[in-house]
């Protein structure tokens, strides 16, 4: 089944992933690396509203 697979990645997961990236994307002041912040943080919200 697909979301136990998703279902794995729990809360210190994620946000010890999000800030992985917000420290890439601080070290930029590339926009990409904006849009890709607020991607990032509208997926994980996504999977918050999906999985928990």
């Amino acid at each position: 089944m697909e979301p136990q697979k998703v279902y794995l990645f729990s809360a210190k997961k994620h946000n010890s992933l999000l800030d992985f990236y917000k420290k890439i994307i601080r070290s930029s002041e590339s926009v990409t690396f904006d849009k890709l912040s607020n991607n990032l943080l509208a997926e994980f919200l996504e999977l918050d509203l999906l999985y928990y």
